[in-house]
């Protein structure tokens, strides 16, 4: 019975996220529901947020894009929205299947949804060839 309320609660916390980005803001609405699926773990992900800690990289001309969050003691790389470097994701997202998402990973879709984040294009470097 975990296992579907655990997907409920993410695809509540999707929906949310869909509507945040929509609203272009966070609304007290958006924040209680949360805060009510995440717990800590949102207002950690807040913290990143207003810190400016979450960075997307895109490389031109492919459009590849990778996604890091500036940790305490490191960057975490996050692929997609179903994946952070962290031990926390590894221990207890992967392993565990406790918790649907880390705070690297909910301040990620957050910091996209509300589109603040910091930006940077890089252009591929041409390997030489013999």
């Amino acid at each position: 019975m975990k296992k579907i309320y655990d997907v409920i609660k993410r695809d509540e916390g999707r929906i949310i996220f869909k509507r945040i980005h929509k609203l272009g803001y966070l609304d007290k609405d958006a924040i209680k529901k949360l805060y009510s699926i995440y717990e800590s773990r949102f207002l950690q992900a807040l913290k990143i947020i207003t810190e400016d800690k979450v960075k997307k990289y895109i490389f031109v001309p492919s459009g590849l894009e990778i996604w890091i969050v500036v940790g305490k003691t490191r960057d975490y790389l996050i692929l997609d929205n179903y994946y952070c470097s962290c031990v926390d994701y590894m221990m207890n997202v992967a392993l565990r299947k406790n918790r649907s998402f880390c705070y690297h990973l909910l301040a990620k879709m957050l910091a996209e949804s509300l589109n603040q984040y910091e930006s940077v294009s890089y252009t591929h470097l041409t390997l030489p060839t013999n």
